[in-house]
């Protein structure tokens, strides 16, 4: 009776086993199925993605849904197929000036690879596997050379680092991240030290301390990397209500120094700032001097008598923070200041 009591428990207990290993395996199996349909659906729109960086035929679009999606392998993908991702991404980087079209095909094949490999591809690919990229060849139309002269001066893209008078990294990083899906990398340093012209209240005493972020990715890369996403930026339309949420905007205008004061146009004049006049319009700074180029920050502080006929034709890419109605002005912060063509203000 014993015996046959023992060997029913033992029989239930290794049903019971049997079954829970089962389930545990069946559950295994659902999970890994439903890993490899999310690799697969990944890899998918990576794959497709790379018709959005073709050169002749990227475009801003295009170059976030690749960001976009090798973000996404980082999650799912295998750690060689990251390792070739990252190889990949490297040799395709803005700021590489010694991009290699046989290295280029060379490393995506190697990426592909890996992603097959990772699917489980079969038969197994050769490691002499390679691939390539094929362009639908379809451009838009070029304008012709009336539209371009017929269109306002103010939507022409053309923006060259050398035409540059301000430039706000930390803007510029930010969009190169936003376009590249790339963080350029910071060194972070502080400073402090003493500064004689300190009017604020609680820096009267002279001290000043100044948080600097240096890039290694140099401003000249991410310039090129952005320049398209910078000019689709609209152009400011002037309206003097208060109240209203601030914007990014182009602005044309001249570039020249404003003055609040008693004495407006001398030099116990209270306040001393750069400022753009656009038509009927002023836009006021507040810019950062560290971001000015070519030392046109000293511009703020020569002799008045040097002043007085500063009026560089300049395009200005600002956030516009609120406007001054009662004298027609709008308070901004710029982010990119470059030369452009325009007849003088005097004439």
């Amino acid at each position: 009776m014993a015996a046959d009591i023992a060997t029913a428990l033992i029989a239930a207990g290794g049903a019971t086993i049997l079954a829970v290993i089962t389930y545990g395996l069946t559950k295994k199996r659902e999970r890994e199925a439903d890993l490899r349909k999310e690799r697969l659906a990944h890899y998918k729109d990576f794959v497709a993605s790379l018709s959005g960086i073709i050169t002749g035929e990227d475009t801003p679009d295009g170059q976030r849904a690749f960001a976009k999606a090798c973000n996404n392998l980082n999650l799912v993908a295998p750690q060689q197929a990251i390792q070739a991702l990252h190889a990949f991404q490297e040799e395709i980087r803005a700021s590489n000036s010694e991009r290699n079209r046989e290295r280029h095909d060379r490393l995506l094949s190697r990426l592909l690879f890996e992603l097959r490999r990772d699917l489980g591809i079969w038969p197994r690919d050769s490691k002499d596997f390679q691939v390539g990229l094929w362009a639908s060849g379809i451009h838009d139309k070029p304008e012709t050379a009336a539209q371009l002269k017929h269109q306002p001066s103010d939507e022409r893209p053309a923006v060259t680092y050398e035409e540059l008078l301000y430039l706000d990294l930390d803007f510029l990083a930010d969009k190169y991240e936003d376009e590249t899906g790339i963080a350029p990398k910071t060194v972070i340093s502080k400073n402090e030290g003493m500064d004689a012209q300190a009017s604020i209240t609680f820096l009267k005493s002279g001290l000043h301390s100044q948080v600097t972020r240096q890039f290694t990715t140099s401003s000249q890369a991410m310039f090129k990397a952005v320049t398209k996403t910078l000019g689709s930026y609209p152009k400011h339309e002037p309206n003097l209500n208060p109240g209203q949420k601030p914007t990014n905007a182009w602005v044309k205008g001249h570039l020249t120094i404003g003055r609040w004061g008693s004495e407006s146009n001398s030099e116990q004049a209270l306040n001393v700032f750069f400022e753009i006049k656009s038509g009927e319009h002023q836009y006021s700074l507040l810019p950062k001097d560290e971001y000015f180029l070519a030392n046109i920050e000293a511009l703020e502080i020569i002799s008045p008598a040097l002043q007085r006929w500063i009026q560089i034709p300049v395009r200005m890419l600002c956030k516009v923070l609120y406007p001054l109605p009662d004298i027609q002005t709008f308070v901004v912060t710029p982010y990119l200041i470059c030369a452009a063509n325009g007849e003088s203000p005097l004439k």
